[in-house]
């Protein structure tokens, strides 16, 4: 083959996986190192990392570096079969928040997870051996990713500490729309790493923490700061608990909550509970 014929079908390759291929895809495709090394030295290609080049048509980003070392993590599969195997392995983690724009964790590796135990020489590569559901796996610029809740609770699990959880908890809320119920749900099983009594207090605990608002509407703010006020003063009485999920449902639906339609919620908890 001569170079123009080799570029043409390492382009092809590379096209639908952000105009990188791997050294072990190049391989497949009859292009070996040599060709590679030939390449790169007269501009052709361009070396990302150990193992994975970018051909001219390359779309650089921020998150090139990510999407070569997910490249990497696989012998020599299309990109777009990978989430298809038995054992896919997807961004998550530090790196996953980094992806969604949750709080400000510096990753100091490239984190991955896959069910399958995988090891690496590479020292900015770090592998969680655990199986992640495909309704826990979401597509970002073509990366699979951990969704925002799932990451929530997967940095919960790595005990990091409460300020940056509380950053990253905020994100999810106010940029991602996620409900407190959900992060709730995927908080409960650390509580204890964070001396919570339970995961809704948790929650509110950590948006209050991060100086979280759900709107720069005054009503919206008022409404908030008095559903923070009942949360500690009343955190040890029951009877407001459902009163909570009531007006912080309404709230993350985007709905104006008023003090006085807070009041009227309260209302109708305590007629609820006289009539039962």
């Amino acid at each position: 083959m001569d170079e123009v014929t080799v570029l043409e079908e390492l382009e092809m390759f590379g096209s639908s996986q952000w105009g990188l291929i791997t050294s072990a895809q190049a391989r497949d495709l009859g292009v070996d190192r040599l060709w590679l090394s030939r390449m790169r030295a007269r501009g052709r290609l361009q070396r990302i990392r150990h193992g994975v080049y970018a051909v001219p048509s390359a779309r650089f980003g921020p998150w090139q570096d990510l999407q070569a070392a997910w490249l990497a993590t696989e012998a020599s599969s299309p990109a777009e079969n990978r989430v298809e195997a038995e054992d896919p392995v997807v961004v998550s983690h530090v790196s996953a928040a980094g992806v969604h724009g949750l709080g400000d964790l510096l990753a100091a590796r490239h984190e991955f997870s896959s069910p399958a135990r995988r090891q690496t020489t590479q020292q900015d590569l770090r592998f969680h051996r655990c199986e992640v559901p495909a309704g826990d796996i979401t597509w970002v610029e073509g990366l699979p990713v951990t969704s925002v809740a799932r990451t929530v609770g997967d940095l919960a699990a790595q005990a990091i500490d409460f300020d940056h959880l509380a950053t990253v908890v905020r994100d999810a809320v106010e940029d991602h729309h996620v409900s407190t119920d959900e992060l709730a749900e995927r908080l409960f099983p650390h509580l204890g790493d964070y001396g919570a009594a339970n995961s809704r207090e948790l929650v509110h605990s950590l948006l209050g923490h991060a100086g979280y608002a759900p709107s720069k509407d005054p009503t919206v703010t008022k409404a908030w700061e008095f559903l923070t006020r009942q949360l500690h003063a009343d955190l040890v009485n029951p009877d407001v608990d459902h009163f909570l999920q009531q007006a912080t449902g309404a709230m993350a639906k985007g709905d104006l909550l008023s003090p006085a339609r807070a009041a009227e919620l309260k209302k109708e908890e305590n007629r609820t509970d006289h009539d039962t």
